[in-house]
């Protein structure tokens, strides 16, 4: 590709031209979600402009193009698959769709001492709904684990075959490592094994066509959002004599043929899986992404992303105190790495600072990352709207990180946190945390015990906040990442030694807003903050 071709495709994704500081945003998130780009944004727009009602059910002109305009989305999604339009569930997501196919699917059929064969790389989404379920029914769940390259263990899970699972769950593609497993032949020895077969696509339908009939599969899920499409749609995938079968998971309106309070007749599939008023507009902006995506050279496409991928792991390979994560023989355009010196979270924050956008984490993949022995790693997930300046920025600012590591030699904490208040813009202020946490004197082994560790973080937090007889407060707090062991000193340096009555909660809150530090008091970031500042409302309140 181009770089007159990349140019003319990043334009039609409006949020690319987002400006951060002097930089235009590098989203490198993509696994997560992807960007979306004009034509869905405008189909989402047409519709509630001008389409917009129900459908299946009124007899007016603007219920029959709702309906129109729904079911020719759901045949795009047919075509995509090499599906029939009849196997074509409309669902709000992959999570949605694989519980789905275990209530609905596995669940009558399942007994005490049948087995579920997973993958230890399974997203959580693909793993929780049949450990639920196996708890349930007295079934065991089994899991095949990984060689030292990161490719799947195809000899374990031969092994584990001849255990003759009743359900075996694949995926496709990693979410957290990108490796793309062989899932034709997976499928193929697990169907001469007597097993079903679901096989989560959300992470391989962005990056490449699939054919859900040359897989073989019984069931396929993937999400809209993580497919330049809009959130709340999913699409699940199931061969027509399965889904006919099934009972219905939900029930409510539109999945029923006639209802009487003796007796109750369900639609046929798909309409049966798809109880009360549907996402259309989801339904309709996907199908744009579809079309978008059909009328490009994907080959191209994906080829620009592994340029790109191999020159991200080319130049953080040279770097000291950065380790790739093993992902396998194959992948998509994603890596994840981990470093010697920093905290993942504390590295996404300082690229965010400088408007680089990537994720740190577990990636809902926690029983992958412990098979690993790690706690959580940075992943880097490319598209084909990716540049490879962008790559280049990314790499140049985790330089700058590494070259720095070790921040000020001050020790002066007053004059360190005189700079966190006075610090021009968040780079600046990130930076006078991070050295703040350098200069902070190593909290007590014991503060790390398991009943001072505020759990739902990104990171690993320990807070212990006590009165001594005088009344006076005590505040301890530690963390594994050094930008949140700023921040909580930032709460500490307020209350410690100050009696109750002494206290201003939202002042101290409203400090920190002024420091802008919104996204670092909310929970969706994982910090600790925000609960260490109910805490000490609670203590006030008595």
């Amino acid at each position: 590709m181009t770089e007159q071709e990349l140019k003319r495709l990043r334009t039609e994704f409006p949020i690319l031209t987002t400006r951060v500081g002097r930089e235009h945003l590098a989203y490198f998130d993509n696994a997560a979600t992807t960007q979306k780009p004009r034509v869905v944004i405008d189909a989402l727009t047409h519709y509630y402009r001008k389409q917009n009602a129900n459908v299946h059910r009124a007899a007016h002109f603007l219920a029959a193009e709702a309906t129109q305009a729904y079911e020719a989305a759901r045949s795009r999604v047919a075509n995509w698959l090499n599906a029939d339009s009849r196997e074509i569930v409309w669902t709000r997501g992959t999570t949605e769709a694989i519980n789905l196919v275990a209530q609905a699917f596995l669940a009558p059929k399942l007994s005490a001492g049948d087995r579920i064969l997973l993958l230890v790389s399974n997203h959580h989404a693909n793993i929780l709904p049949w450990q639920q379920l196996a708890n349930s029914k007295g079934a065991q769940l089994d899991a095949v684990g990984l060689t030292e390259t990161g490719d799947i263990d195809l000899q374990q899970y031969a092994k584990k075959l001849k255990q003759r699972p009743k359900m075996v769950a694949l995926t496709h593609v990693s979410n957290a490592l990108g490796t793309i497993y062989p899932v034709a032949e997976m499928v193929r020895e697990a169907k001469d094994a007597g097993a079903y077969v679901l096989v989560d696509g959300a992470q391989a339908v962005p990056h490449f066509d699939v054919d859900v009939k040359a897989l073989g599969t019984d069931f396929y899920t993937f999400s809209g959002h993580k497919t330049f499409g809009p959130t709340g749609i999913g699409v699940l995938y199931g061969r027509y004599e399965l889904l006919e079968a099934m009972p219905p998971w939900q029930t409510g309106g539109e999945m029923i043929e006639r209802v009487s309070f003796d007796e109750t007749t369900y639609a046929a599939p798909p309409l049966r899986f798809e109880a009360g008023t549907p996402n259309i507009s989801g339904a309709v902006g996907l199908a744009a992404a579809l079309e978008y995506l059909q009328l490009r050279d994907r080959a191209l496409l994906e080829a620009h992303e592994q340029r790109l991928l191999r020159r991200a792991q080319k130049e953080l390979q040279a770097l000291p105190g950065v380790k790739l994560v093993p992902s396998g023989s194959q992948g998509v355009a994603l890596l994840s790495c981990t470093f010697d010196h920093f905290q993942v979270a504390d590295v996404a924050a300082y690229l965010d600072s400088r408007g680089i956008a990537v994720r740190a984490g577990h990636h809902c993949a926690q029983p992958l990352l412990q098979a690993l022995n790690i706690d959580t790693s940075l992943r880097i997930s490319l598209a084909f709207y990716n540049s490879e300046h962008e790559v280049d920025r990314l790499i140049s600012s985790i330089k700058e990180l590494l070259e720095n590591r070790d921040g000020s030699t001050s020790t002066d904490l007053e004059a360190t946190l005189a700079e966190v208040y006075a610090a021009p813009d968040w780079p600046s202020r990130f930076s006078a945390l991070m050295q703040l946490a350098s200069g902070l004197t190593p909290a007590t082994a014991d503060l790390r015990a398991p009943e001072w560790e505020v759990f739902g973080c990104a990171t690993r937090t320990w807070m212990r906040l006590e009165r001594d007889s005088s009344g006076k407060i005590h505040l301890q707090t530690d963390a594994q990442s050094r930008l949140m062991q700023g921040l909580l000193y930032l709460v500490a340096h307020e209350v410690n030694g100050k009696q109750i009555e002494q206290l201003d909660v939202d002042q101290i809150e409203g400090r920190l807003i002024e420091l802008g530090l919104e996204s670092q008091l909310s929970q969706t970031r994982g910090n600790a903050v925000g609960h260490l500042l109910s805490h000490l409302r609670l203590l006030i309140a008595g």
